[in-house]
Formats: C-alpha cells, sequence, structure tokens
C-alpha cells in the first residue's frame, strides 16, 4: 500500500474491518479504498495481490506449461492491448513458479527492445531488470526466461520495421543458447510473422492471446481490490450495486475487436473514487456521478486543441459513437479507406493517414490501431467513455450543468476577440455548431448559451468604456487643477 491513510476516513475504516453481511458500499469507504491503492509495479509479486489478477486461465497455463516444460529454444509471444494485462500474467506465473520451487527468484529478467539492446553486447552486459532488488552479481545470472518488453507498432510504423527486426535479432542470438525460453510482449505488431520471425527460434513461437475485458472480470478484480483495501471478504463487497449499467456499458463498449483494458477501467474508477467526498451517502457510479468526477473538461481541451481538420474528424467519431447507442449497438472496426470515405476532408490521402489517423491513433482521445493485418481501428476506450458521459441529457439549471454553462461561457470570452476582428456571425455558426456537436446540445440550446455569454460580454465591454470614459475624465480634472 501507498501512502499514509487519509485522516478525513479514519472513522470509516475503523468500522470497516468488522464482519458483516454485502451491503453497498459509501462515497467515504470507495475514496478510502480508491486512494489507498497497491503499487502498480507489485502486482503478482506480493502475495496479498495475487488475487487481483482475475480470469485469464487459459492464458496462465499456456505460459506455466512454456517455462517448465518445453524446449530450449522456445519463443513464447504474447500480444495484446497496453494495459491489457500482458506484464501482469508473467508477474503472476513467475511468482507462482518461484514460491513453487520450478523457478529460481532471478530465473525470470527483462529487457526494453528499445533501451537495452546493442548490436554486437554479450548477454553479460545487456542492461537486465530483475523482479527484486538487482543483485551485485547481476551479469554473472544467466535468465531462464527473458522477457522483451515493449514490442509496439508505433516502433515501426514512425521508425521503420526493419529496425525493430534488427533489435529483436539481438535477442534472438541468445535464445536456445545463454538463455532457454524468450518471451515477446507486444502489442498486434506481433500479430506480423516477420516482426517475430526475427528472433530466429527454431520452433513455431508459442501465441499466448489474452481474454479480453469482461464486466464480471473487471467487477470480480474490483471486488477483490476493495476487500483488500477495507479489510473485509470479499463476498461483503456488493459490487453489483454499486455500478450503474449505462455506465458500465460506456466503459466497456460494444465493439468488434475489444478495445477495453483493465489498467484504463480501474484507473477511470480511481478518478472518480478520489474526487469523491468521504461521506455516509450510499455510492451509485452513474453516468452522472462519473461526468462529475472523470476529468470532465479532457475533451473539450483536446477538442479546441486540435487543427480545424482534426476537430472535423473528431466530430465526426463522436456522431459515430453516438449512432451505435453509445456503446451499446456492435460496432465494427474501420480501415483507413472506410474512414476517409465516412469523414472525407480536403487532404490528399498520404497527409490524411499521417496528419490524421497516424497522430490521431497515438493519443488517448481518439482511434485505436486494434489489427495491423489489415489496419483497423475503432475510437479509443477513453473517447467512448468521455462522449457517452457527454451525450446525457443536461438540466443547464442543474449544478452539472451549471458547471457545463460556466465553462461555454469562458470559452466565448476568449474567442470573442476572434469574432469582433471579422468573422463576425458565421465564426458564430461554426462555433455553435461545433460545440453542439462536442457536449450532445441542440443548436437552439448552444446557440442560447452563446447568445445569453455575448450578451454578458457586450454588458462587461459597457461597463469597461464606461470605467474608462471616468479615468479619462478624473485625468482631465486634474490635469486642469480640479
Amino acid at each position: 500500500m501507498t501512502g499514509e491513510r487519509d485522516p478525513k476516513v479514519q472513522g470509516i475504516h475503523a468500522e470497516v474491518g468488522e464482519t458483516q453481511s454485502s451491503r453497498p458500499l459509501t462515497h467515504g469507504e470507495f475514496y478510502l479504498a480508491m486512494s489507498e491503492r497497491p503499487d502498480k509495479s507489485g502486482l503478482g509479486l506480493h502475495p496479498d495481490f495475487r488475487s487481483f489478477f482475475v480470469g485469464q486461465e487459459r492464458a496462465y497455463r499456456q505460459l506455466f506449461d512454456a517455462l517448465t516444460q518445453f524446449p530450449s529454444g522456445t519463443l513464447v509471444v504474447i500480444s495484446a492491448p497496453s494495459g491489457a494485462g500482458k506484464n501482469a500474467l508473467v508477474d503472476v506465473v513467475s511468482n507462482d513458479l518461484v514460491s513453487q520451487g520450478k523457478l529460481g527468484e532471478h530465473d525470470a529478467q527483462w529487457v526494453d527492445v528499445d533501451f537495452d539492446l546493442e548490436e554486437g553486447q554479450s548477454l553479460e552486459d545487456t542492461n537486465r531488470n530483475f523482479y527484486v532488488d538487482k543483485p551485485d552479481n547481476w551479469k554473472e545470472i544467466k535468465p531462464k526466461a527473458l522477457c522483451v518488453d515493449e514490442v509496439a507498432y508505433a516502433w515501426w510504423r514512425f521508425n521503420n520495421k526493419e529496425s525493430l527486426q534488427k533489435q529483436l535479432a539481438i535477442a534472438g542470438k541468445f535464445l536456445g543458447k545463454e538463455v532457454p525460453i524468450m518471451v515477446l510482449l507486444g502489442d498486434h505488431a506481433l500479430e506480423d510473422p516477420e516482426i517475430v520471425g526475427a528472433v530466429g527460434s527454431p520452433y513455431e513461437p508459442i501465441v499466448i492471446k489474452l481474454d479480453p475485458l469482461t464486466q464480471d472480470m473487471l467487477k470480480e478484480t474490483l471486488r477483490q481490490r476493495l476487500a483488500y483495501a477495507l479489510e473485509r471478504a470479499p463476498e461483503e463487497i456488493d459490487v453489483d450495486s454499486m455500478l450503474d449499467p449505462e455506465f458500465l456499458t460506456a466503459l466497456l463498449p460494444n465493439t468488434e475487436h475489444p478495445i477495453s483494458t483493465m489498467r484504463t477501467s480501474l484507473a477511470v474508477l480511481e478518478s472518480i473514487g478520489i474526487g469523491l467526498k468521504p461521506t455516509e451517502e450510499p455510492l451509485r457510479i452513474s453516468r452522472e456521478l462519473a461526468r462529475r468526477f472523470y476529468e470532465g473538461d479532457k475533451l473539450y481541451k483536446d477538442f479546441w486543441r486540435a487543427s480545424e481538420q482534426k476537430q472535423q474528424f473528431l466530430s465526426w467519431i463522436i456522431q459515430h459513437i453516438n449512432n451505435h447507442g453509445n456503446g451499446r449497438d456492435v460496432m465494427k472496426a474501420m480501415s483507413v479507406e472506410d474512414m476517409m470515405q465516412a469523414c472525407p476532408l480536403n487532404i490528399e490521402p498520404d497527409r490524411y493517414q499521417r496528419r490524421i489517423i497516424d497522430e490521431m491513433s497515438q493519443t488517448n482521445i481518439g482511434i485505436k490501431r486494434v489489427s495491423s493485418s489489415p489496419d483497423l481501428y475503432l475510437p479509443s476506450e477513453e473517447l467512448f467513455l468521455l462522449t457517452a458521459l457527454r451525450q446525457m441529457p443536461l438540466d443547464p439549471e442543474s449544478e452539472l450543468g451549471k458547471a457545463e454553462v460556466t465553462r461555454m461561457e469562458h470559452e466565448v470570452d476568449k474567442k470573442a476577440g476572434i469574432a469582433r476582428s471579422g468573422e463576425g456571425l458565421s465564426y458564430w455558426k461554426t462555433f455553435i455548431r461545433k460545440m453542439s456537436s462536442l457536449y450532445g446540445w441542440s443548436d437552439g440550446f448552444g446557440r442560447g448559451l452563446v447568445l445569453d455569454a455575448l450578451s454578458t460580454l457586450e454588458e462587461r465591454k459597457k461597463a469597461e468604456q464606461e470605467d474608462v470614459k471616468k479615468k479619462v475624465q478624473e485625468t482631465e480634472r486634474g490635469m486642469r487643477g480640479g
């Protein structure tokens, strides 16, 4: 566990260890549990955290067998999106093998494909990372399993494929000689047989696929996490009552290729938890509650920072999500050609690929590459969630609605100078259309907000002019001597 317990919730925690039947958590209990999260790097290494690893029985058994039964020269490939649990899988299996006496504590070692592999280096001089503190004689300790991490599509998309193959070939020189088993961890770049083939294993690689995240897996992981933090038995934690189905659908949308990951889903819940006030109010995480605490202005800020063409592209993706029920209806992955046809921009295809597709796939608020053979994309999980939260019916008189109106007025204030400089009515029409698309407001509602804000600006401008006029008059009187 990290950090001291929050004094505001000491009283809450003093009671949560008592045995009791399952009941909904309070805001304060969830705040406490999410504030005192365990060290993420400890998953699978500390016995208390072992229960946090839920599901993935098939992948677990495949890796367990590969590390204990397969011949020297075996290559294992674990391909899954970032945050899906690849490292956690290796951590858990390795720790279980160590506890069973089937691996030594230094038998599993790690290298980063980018930073730790250099041409001509011996294994002894190759920088390797260990699960526990690096021993003084680490250079002499040869791994039974060498894990090569961060084999990502972005590497060869933005550098070149040959450079990634070269790095893997450096690691491959150790396989079957000084390193019996090698494990590659990365995203869908590892679906490319030419990438994997660069290692040069004499055997067919053992390909391990992680099961996609489901609502049941997330609920059980959260239950175990809460039970640990609140010092309760897992059966005492009523997870179903605290998670609204509509919120869960936004968090884990229905897509042809899975895009939701355990890491991001838990990070969202942490963001909500640490934003709560530690009260005794029963917890129900709905879309409205999530919207209040989950980085509410992230989509807004990213939208306005983007170029005009990226704004058009992002607006189209948001509408595409809305058309699929904000995660309820199955969304199929799209090719580059699909997106160019659905969202035509006045730029050349090559520029569309580089400046829109490639760049938007490298941001959390954009699109996510879900396959590289062929290249297929879906909206990112964060964009799905933020869009679903934004598209809630919004009462402008509610606390949340007033906050949104204030934000709109602030943006109008910032942009007013552009309108006064000659853009005029056409600028405001564009502004209203964009904001209505971004926030899910009707044009009438958006127009009303802008007009109200402009009216306030006009009054402010008149007051400023009157103030300047008074100061000029006072100055003139002073110069005349009264």
